[in-house]
């Protein structure tokens, strides 16, 4: 069980193009924020599947909010590499 106003996590193989739309504007309102892009070209190839596939082998994790907002994102590439990024609003939240 949760606890109130901790976001709820899911992981998945493979993004819907809703879902990746949404990371790349999680990840463009980080960039603004911090001068600094927080996911690598990687990792951002990685969001779109290619062929109804996920072009590597990744984990995505999707941190939502109690409104639903998408506050958080990490990617754990199987071969290499992770990647982690948080809303400017929700962060020292617990994400």
């Amino acid at each position: 069980m949760a606890l109130p106003g901790t976001p709820r996590v899911t992981t998945a193989p493979a993004l819907t193009a809703a879902e990746a739309a949404a990371v790349r504007a999680l990840a463009l309102a980080a960039a603004s924020y911090d001068g600094i892009g927080p996911l690598n070209d990687d990792a951002l190839f990685a969001l779109q599947p290619v062929s109804g596939r996920p072009s590597r082998p990744v984990t995505h994790f999707l941190a939502r909010g109690a409104d639903g907002e998408l506050a958080g994102y990490a990617q754990l590439d199987l071969s290499h590499t992770s990647q982690l990024v948080v809303a400017p609003d929700h962060r020292r939240q617990g994400v």
